[in-house]
Order: C-alpha cells, then structure tokens, then sequence
C-alpha cells in the first residue's frame, strides 16, 4: 500500500501529469459519459482532489448530463463523487439515486 501511495506522489509530481490535467481541463466537454467518467473517477484515485478546477469542471458537467448516461457512467460518477465528504457530494448523491432507482424500475 506504501509503494502505492509512494507511486501516486511521483506521478502527481511530474510534468507529464500537468500536461493531462491542463489537457483534461481544456477538453473534458468533447468527452462521451463512459470517458468522461473514467477521467473523473481514476484522476481521483490519482490523488487529485474534488476542489481541483478540472475536477470540478468534470463533476459539473456530469451532475448537468447525467439524465442521458447510461447506468454504467452513472455509477462511476458517483463513486468518483463518494471521494470528498462535502456539500456537493451530499446534493449530487440526493439528485441521482432517484433517477438511477427510477431507471432500475425499467428492468423489474
């Protein structure tokens, strides 16, 4: 677990890193549900925070779009929103789950 935190500090520190971050931040719009929350979750476990600007230019635009995601993209996005404990975790989480359980209802 060690080598693990040991690996995401380097990798946090390194100017490559900033490039995907600014490159993230410049692009994220163009971006599909499935990619978009892929980014938005493994940036996360990364080490990148929620209060990061790319971060939360991500979870903006999934919390504005999710209605069109399918399950699979909705589920990352809201356990890459599970990752901070603050307000906007809380107000995502109480918006989604009624629609995933309205969504799930289709399937009974």
């Amino acid at each position: 677990m060690q080598e693990l935190k040991t690996y995401i500090k380097g990798v946090n520190g390194h100017p490559d890193f900033e490039a995907l971050l600014r490159a993230v931040g410049q692009h994220y719009e163009q971006l599909e549900p499935d990619p978009l929350t892929c980014v938005f979750l493994y940036l996360g476990k990364m080490g990148v925070k929620l209060s990061h600007p790319v971060m939360m230019r991500l979870q903006e635009k999934c919390s504005s779009n999710y209605e069109t995601f399918p399950l699979t993209a909705i589920s990352r996005f809201l356990v890459a929103s599970q990752q901070g404990s603050n307000m906007k975790t809380i107000m995502v989480t109480k918006d989604v789950f009624p629609f995933i359980l309205n969504k799930l209802q289709v399937f009974i």
